[in-house]
């Protein structure tokens, strides 16, 4: 659910009920909206994103490394960032792509795309 009650865009995991987990709070934000589940692995917790950033808004650099430091040491975060770089296999760079990989290099994030959409694995 969106932050102002309204329907938008939004963000789900479907995780198989016999994988140990458990549902942390939600991220939610008119930029960001975050639905994150913690898996225990053989190195221990394990947090798994899903993440929708409506296309209008501008994210700085702030407040993703904000977002990225609310999931943990261990973490994979993917879905629509809305966000283009080259950097990723756009054909362009965006604003908010600018932003976002400025904090995913600040934080020594490891990412990978689909070439040509918005969506994006950091990890």
């Amino acid at each position: 659910m969106h932050p102002d009650c309204t329907a938008h865009g939004g963000s789900a995991i479907i995780i198989k009920s016999n994988i140990k987990h458990y549902e942390t709070e939600p991220f939610r934000t008119p930029k960001i909206q975050a639905t994150s589940v913690v898996v225990e692995d053989w190195r221990g917790h394990l947090t798994v994103t899903a993440l929708y950033s409506p296309p209008k808004h501008v994210i700085k650099k702030e407040e993703y490394i904000n977002f990225f430091k609310t999931l943990g040491p261990r973490f994979i975060a993917g879905g629509d960032y809305n966000s283009k770089n080259t950097q990723w296999g756009s054909r362009l760079t965006t604003p908010k792509g600018r932003q976002l990989q400025a904090a995913i290099n600040d934080l020594h994030l490891n990412t990978t795309s689909s070439d040509t959409t918005t969506n994006l694995l950091a990890y």
